[in-house]
């Protein structure tokens, strides 16, 4: 295990944070995205190609 120091372990702690709000606004950008699209434009049985783009 390593020997940090204090300092060495408050600095990541502070690193994590702001990646976890980072991912925080990007999760909430896509719940917004989701929540705003159009049903009615969703088609529910996308073709071959649509498939593979939703995954690219």
């Amino acid at each position: 295990m390593d020997n940090k120091t204090t300092q060495e372990l408050v600095e990541e702690i502070k690193q994590l944070r702001n990646e976890l709000r980072h991912m925080r606004e990007i999760v909430n950008s896509l719940v917004n995205i989701v929540m705003d699209y159009d049903e009615e434009e969703y088609d529910v049985t996308p073709t071959n190609q649509r498939f593979l783009d939703m995954y690219n």
